[in-house]
């Protein structure tokens, strides 16, 4: 094989009028290094001076960082052999892990931090060609272009960035040609996804911490504009309305903002307070400076981030610069809302406030709820406890034709047939043992006209489901002790936490019941799917405390990035309710205004999280059948331990517990029950 491919090579050289016998990714590799006029004798690669602190190459520190751990765990299967080298998407190596005489022979062609492998500079190779082509190759001994690279063979794999799905650098493994391994694209391409999952998790992460950061200056500065941007300059939130903004912008002759020329000031900003840095501002004749407040963001020490305020009085300025331009421009409006809601009309705006997040899950699901509201349906909730199934039955009535009528919300787990069936459908005067002399006006009658909430409707009582579902059937209920029925206007919405196909198998739950109620359904994702929207929650419910909405006096209180971590590492048995109580706890003891990891929870601060590369290499889908199972092990343990903690430090009782951890007392009893407590 390499006598063929060195003759192809040779071939190619000469200008030969025959067809180069190459592979096609190769004979078009070759093309292009003709057209660089790489000389194919060159004894090294050019280099340049290589310094991973540099301001403009902000993104390197993070590939090697992760890189570096992730070969840290393949170490194991590495000698003197093999050789992985990191490179940039200018294909400048950052990071070259290598041992011995491999170590001593790459380093002498350049093939080291510093080195430029891209087919510019050194024609045919696997960091180069990966480059250029945007997915993984292989390059065999004479398939390089250059000789001195021919007594290596290589594999080579780009990293893609997955939130703008650009190339962020390439995943190289490099050996002697003649020990070259069959299947070494596959450890390329396994390191390239990890490290493509880890660059992704980090720039959540940082974009948690972004969001959480612009949420506070909203609140506390809440008439000047705000803009949110990240360490590329992309502009992640801001408090206007960006066609309201690109208006504006247009009206003033400014074409583009140059939000990224921020990071070159960066040295004359002090971490943790404002500074007037120039915005430059790029217009149809020349360059326009602003200025404008920057307040840097960090995460270990290094920028990740700014909150850019421009002071309302010189928004104002350049509101009155676009009227002369555009008299009938409408003004910026600020948004003091940490999730701005899409209303119907504007009638009901200033009153309702859509349930906080915008994930994609999370958007799927107020989108169609929004739909669901405008007809007349009976809705199912399903979701884990804790998932806002209430607040989500509190919007659809909110955004309905009922909005002025009652909302009435019953949990069907926590009483017993006869008082179901009494909360439920009233009582006539005298009707049992205990009744009231004047009877008792039931939750259909009392809800007639706007939307009754069954919450945990699979626990309420088969016999009881049959009279449900007259009332549904019929639009008319009958109060217990009598005989004559009265007409009802209700709109139900149901919700369960548990899955009523299941209950409907065991007897448990009727199936006529589940197809009436089951006109529309919606599943909640529980907080684990949705960790975008914990700082979008975490500043809601801060907010809420610093109004003094529960019961804090209004007591400003912020929460520090490191603690965010810790947040969204947890898993949330208990979802979002568990989250406020959570905020509610450590708020209790941020004397200092800032919540810090110490003021958590001790089960939330040890909360862990990563999986073993190496065995995911060994077996992927064994390993991915076990993890899931380690996970879910992990997790129902990690939720028994809590329960025994919390059910001790409340001694034991079940109403103060089901509140601490987030949960009605009714679910509280099913987990008992799981995890075998005795109460």
């Amino acid at each position: 094989m390499y006598e063929k491919r060195i003759r192809a090579r040779d071939q190619f050289l000469s200008e030969s009028t025959d067809e180069p016998r190459a592979r096609v990714v190769i004979s078009k590799s070759w093309e292009r290094s003709r057209k660089y006029r790489i000389d194919p004798l060159i004894r090294q690669a050019p280099a340049e001076c290589y310094d991973d602190q540099e301001p403009c190459n902000r993104q390197l520190p993070r590939i090697q960082r992760v890189v570096a751990h992730i070969v840290g765990e393949l170490q194991p299967f590495f000698d003197e052999k093999y050789a992985v080298a990191i490179a940039d998407q200018e294909g400048r190596i950052v990071d070259l892990f290598a041992r011995g005489r491999l170590y001593e022979q790459l380093c002498s062609v350049h093939f080291s931090p510093g080195g430029l492998w891209k087919e510019e500079h050194t024609g045919t190779n696997a960091i180069g060609t990966a480059l250029a082509v945007g997915e993984s190759v292989v390059i065999n001994d004479a398939e390089h272009y250059c000789e001195s690279w021919q007594p290596f063979s290589c594999a080579g794999t780009p990293v893609y960035d997955l939130t703008d799905h650009t190339v962020a650098g390439v995943i190289d493994m490099t050996c002697f040609a003649e020990e070259f391994p069959d299947n070494s694209l596959l450890l390329t391409n396994l390191l390239a996804k990890k490290v493509e999952r880890e660059l992704n998790k980090e720039r959540q992460m940082e974009k948690l911490i972004l969001e959480n950061q612009f949420l506070h200056w909203t609140w506390t500065l809440p008439n000047d504009i705000l803009v949110c941007i990240d360490s590329e300059g992309r502009m992640i939130r801001t408090n206007v309305l960006v066609e309201q903004w690109n208006r504006l912008l247009a009206a003033c002759g400014v074409r583009r903002v140059e939000w990224s020329e921020m990071f070159e000031h960066f040295d004359k900003v002090k971490p943790n307070k404002w500074t007037e840095l120039p915005l430059n501002m790029q217009t149809d004749t020349a360059p326009s400076m602003m200025s404008v407040n920057v307040f840097p963001i960090l995460s270990d020490e290094r920028p990740i981030g700014a909150v850019i305020q421009i002071p309302h009085s010189r928004s104002h300025a350049l509101e009155q610069r676009a009227q002369i331009v555009l008299p009938n421009s409408s003004k910026l409006s600020v948004s003091h809302s940490p999730c701005p809601p899409d209303l119907p009309d504007e009638e009901t705006a200033a009153s309702l406030q859509a349930p906080v997040g915008e994930s994609p899950k999370w958007i799927e699901i107020m989108n169609r709820a929004r739909r669901v509201a405008t007809r007349d349906v009976t809705v199912l909730l399903c979701g884990e406890s804790g998932t806002g199934k209430e607040e989500i039955a509190q919007y659809i009535h909110s955004m309905s034709d009922r909005r002025n009528q009652p909302f009435l919300a019953y949990n069907c787990s926590v009483v017993t047939h006869d008082l179901a069936a009494s909360e439920l459908f009233g009582y006539a005067p005298g009707a049992f043992t205990g009744a009231l002399r004047t009877g008792k006006v039931g939750l259909f009658e009392s809800a007639n006209g706007g939307t009754l909430f069954l919450d945990e409707i699979s626990e309420l009582p088969v016999s009881v489901q049959a009279m449900l579902l007259r009332v549904l059937q019929e639009k008319k209920v009958t109060r217990i002790g009598e005989y004559e029925s009265r007409p009802v206007n209700v709109r139900i919405i149901a919700a369960a936490n548990r899955d009523l196909e299941t209950a409907i198998r065991e007897g448990k739950f009727r199936l006529d019941l589940y197809f009436r109620l089951n006109t529309v359904t919606l599943y909640l994702p529980p907080l684990r799917e949705r960790p975008s929207d914990i700082p979008l929650l975490v500043g809601y419910f801060l907010y809420n405390m610093h109004n003094g909405k529960t019961g804090r006096n209004g007591r400003s209180i912020t929460i520090s990035p490191e603690t965010l971590h810790y947040l969204t590492a947890y898993h949330w048995p208990g979802n979002v309710r568990e989250l406020k109580n959570t905020i509610e706890y450590a708020s209790l003891f941020a004397d200092g205004g800032v919540i810090g990891p110490e003021h958590l929870p001790e089960h939330i601060r040890q909360a862990g999280q990563g999986t073993s590369i190496s065995q995911e290499s060994a077996h992927p889908e064994k390993t991915a059948k076990s993890n899931e199972s380690i996970n879910q092990m992990r997790s129902d343990n990690e939720e028994k331990q809590r329960i025994l903690s919390v059910l001790q430090s409340t001694r034991y009782n079940i109403s103060k517990a089901a509140r601490v951890i987030g949960v009605s007392r009714g679910t509280l009893y099913k987990r008992l029950k799981q995890y075998n407590i005795e109460v």
